[in-house]
């Protein structure tokens, strides 16, 4: 990895890495030696084996063994050794569609260790995390995914049903996301042609204009050597990115349950507002905004 990692930042870009909770069946059954112990992975699993996470590669980890949190403070350690910028925890339960597997005890283990590191490594939780443990979820890591994948594992690489439950199921983690820690609405997918993406240039501009309002996670997806220019003009918009980096994610103005209007401000920096106006109809509409008893004289609206 070495060689790619320095490549990476040698283009002055970061780099990241995939895991899932516990510890690999593997390491198990090959029973590897835990660095800078006596203990060997067969050691720290509970008994009887049981699955670690929802995809079932890792067993569960044992963390009343007193190397349990040696191991997983070796593997944290080989990421600072190796310069990692970002880890993505997937798998993570309660939530990826489970409540039966508990990972709490991992995600807290992971995170003292990589802290231990002294490493500022981003540690990113996925998917569809249950918001009844949004404390834990804020405490122990830099963002948690409020949901399933926007791929629709379809004829195209996402639909504009798998991008717009974002506006239904962010609703239990709105005020969540601060400085340090974000909610993750999984990548931006609009860089590419309506034929590849699955979206039209209108509901690629809604994506785009709802996460930079939630100060969500900037990834891009899709096919980036192909980008068409409608795309790159979308992420790479400086107003945009702006509202993004804001540090100040927006609410909606209304409860937005069940509502296919929407609107959602920021107050900004400055006396800057930003508001978003969201069509989630599939025709046009005309929406007004009730600014109410909302004082905005010397203000500017954006």
């Amino acid at each position: 990895l070495k060689p790619v990692i320095s490549t990476v930042h040698g283009n002055n870009q970061k780099i990241g890495i995939y895991l899932n909770p516990g510890i690999p069946k593997a390491a198990v059954s090959q029973n590897t030696p835990i660095e800078h112990t006596s203990c060997h992975a067969s050691d720290i699993v509970v008994r009887p084996l049981t699955n670690g996470n929802v995809f079932g590669d890792h067993w569960k980890i044992n963390f009343s063994h007193p190397c349990a949190a040696p191991y997983i403070q070796s593997f944290a350690n080989l990421l600072s050794d190796l310069q990692i910028d970002f880890l993505k925890m997937d798998a993570t339960s309660p939530g990826s569609d489970s409540t039966s597997i508990n990972c709490l005890p991992d995600i807290q283990a992971w995170s003292l260790a990589l802290n231990r590191t002294g490493r500022p490594i981003w540690y990113e939780l996925s998917w569809s995390l249950d918001p009844s443990y949004l404390s834990f979820w804020k405490a122990h890591s830099n963002g948690w995914r409020i949901d399933d994948d926007v791929d629709c594992y379809c004829d195209t690489l996402v639909s504009w049903d798998s991008v717009s439950r974002r506006f239904r199921d962010v609703v239990p983690f709105i005020g969540a996301g601060v400085p340090g820690g974000w909610n993750d609405f999984d990548s931006i997918v609009v860089g590419n042609s309506e034929q590849l993406t699955g979206l039209n240039n209108i509901e690629k501009q809604t994506v785009v204009s709802f996460w930079a309002i939630n100060c969500a996670q900037w990834y891009l997806g899709g096919d980036m050597e192909v980008y068409d220019e409608y795309g790159v003009g979308l992420l790479t918009n400086r107003d945009v990115i702006a509202v993004n980096q804001g540090g100040v994610a927006g609410k909606p103005m209304k409860e937005t349950e069940g509502k296919e209007e929407q609107v959602w401000y920021i107050q900004g920096k400055g006396g800057i507002w930003t508001l978003g106006l969201f069509n989630l109809r599939n025709i046009g509409v005309e929406m007004e905004v009730d600014f109410g008893n909302w004082e905005l004289e010397g203000e500017k609206v954006q």
